[in-house]
């Protein structure tokens, strides 16, 4: 049996432990207590636990990145496909944002998140520039 980490008892004699950095895939869990001289040792049931990772296909093509020139006051719509990498649905929420848009910038993704149960998911995500207008008052 591998020793993943310790929790101390709370004032509820209730231990927590955080599993971070779990591999994608189904993973046994089980709660051991060594015992002492008031106490004898325990285990816990199995708990089976289920790490999900998915992947993200940009307009139709494996990758990370595109981009588009967005001209002042018009949109550039991207279609975004996401899908779970092991298994047939997700196994939770995911909430989708979008970062590193130029300032006066702005974005519309719709769904704005994936539900738990979800098969792969289109997502259709819009940014759009605002217009600016600059106006001088010029004396000849």
């Amino acid at each position: 049996m591998l020793g993943i980490g310790t929790a101390a008892l709370d004032s509820t004699g209730t231990a927590s432990l955080i599993l971070n950095g779990l591999a994608a895939g189904s993973h046994n869990q089980t709660a051991t207590y060594s015992g002492d001289l008031n106490f004898k040792d325990k285990a816990s049931v199995v708990v089976a636990e289920t790490v999900q990772d998915f992947q993200i296909v940009l307009d139709g093509s494996s990758g990370t990145h595109i981009s588009a020139a967005v001209l002042r006051g018009a949109v550039a719509t991207y279609q975004v496909q996401s899908a779970p990498v092991n298994g047939s649905t997700f196994v939770g929420n995911v909430t989708l944002s979008l970062a590193g848009l130029t300032i006066g910038a702005t974005y519309t993704i719709s769904p704005a998140s994936i539900n738990v149960g979800s098969s792969t998911q289109v997502i259709n995500v819009e940014t759009h520039q605002l217009r600016f207008a600059v106006g001088c008052r010029c004396r000849t």
